[in-house]
């Protein structure tokens, strides 16, 4: 039963699955990877060439290697993750706190509910372990040291290779490439819930994901599809990307929602584009 079955049967009670319509897409951008919003409402683009992106004037800041994930903090700044591990910047794109990856291991997923604590997954090779931690913001910026960060252990992540994670009301949401999957976990590491795709013809890894609450919706991208759960975690089926239905190797990656105009942004690595969306219900 594969994509025919989904477009005839998109139906979850009384709901049917959205059309995804393409408002509008800037192709100027050099590798986009992670994308960010903050209260200013300017949408912040992280290109894999070394740069941020301002999106209302295109204005480029020099960061550093191989940017990639990027969350605008509550406190104005931003956390990106490099080729090297994470950085933490002020407002004005300067260094406030640095974690390498020869330190930590591999640094992925960040995501920030609270002021005070910034999230993310890194692989321990050296331990053969994946873990959930944090740094303690507060703790980390009474320090002038880049390199003390007060990192903390949450919890170990089992079987599984997550690379983009969201924190909800205490509920950790996570990508496994491992087996294909979205796990849920609360705060102390309890599995809650595993959402897994039907299987199908479907080329690319799970990539970002987002929540949409006002739509009762788990948006997840995968290749050139969006990936559609309940908040239930009850799997409703799938869209094609417009443009990119004839491009299986398209290489999409962030996801950034706009809850108040039904709008997601999103990054597409190999295109050099960012694509705007609009959830038709």
């Amino acid at each position: 039963r594969g994509l025919e079955a989904f477009e005839q049967e998109p139906m979850i009670g009384p709901s049917k699955l959205p059309e995804v319509v393409q408002v509008n897409q800037v192709c100027n951008i050099e590798a986009p990877f992670g994308l960010a919003s903050g209260p200013d409402n300017i949408i912040y683009i992280a290109e894999k060439t070394g740069h941020l992106v301002e999106w209302s004037s295109f204005k480029r800041t020099e960061i550093g290697p191989n940017p990639q994930q990027l969350v605008k903090l509550l406190d104005g700044g931003f956390a990106v993750t490099t080729s090297e591990g994470l950085l933490i910047l002020d407002s004005e794109y300067n260094l406030r706190k640095k974690m390498l990856s020869a330190d930590y291991g591999k640094i992925v997923g960040i995501a920030q509910e609270t002021s005070d604590r910034l999230y993310f997954i890194n692989h321990r090779s050296d331990l053969e372990a994946v873990y959930v931690s944090y740094i303690d913001l507060e703790a980390a910026y009474l320090s002038d040291d880049p390199r003390e960060c007060h990192y903390k252990i949450l919890f170990k992540v089992p079987d599984a290779d997550p690379h983009w994670m969201r924190v909800d009301s205490g509920k950790f949401y996570m990508t496994d490439n491992k087996h294909g999957r979205i796990l849920v976990f609360d705060m102390s590491g309890k599995l809650l819930a595993t959402m897994v795709c039907p299987k199908q013809d479907l080329v690319g890894d799970l990539m970002d994901l987002v929540l949409f609450k006002k739509r009762g919706l788990i948006l997840c991208v995968q290749g050139n599809t969006i990936q559609m759960f309940g908040l239930n975690y009850s799997y409703m089926g799938y869209r094609y990307i417009p443009d990119l239905v004839e491009e299986p190797e398209a290489c999409s990656l962030a996801l950034l929602l706009k809850e108040e105009t039904d709008t997601i942004f999103l990054s597409v690595l190999n295109f050099n584009s960012v694509k705007i969306l609009k959830l038709v219900f």
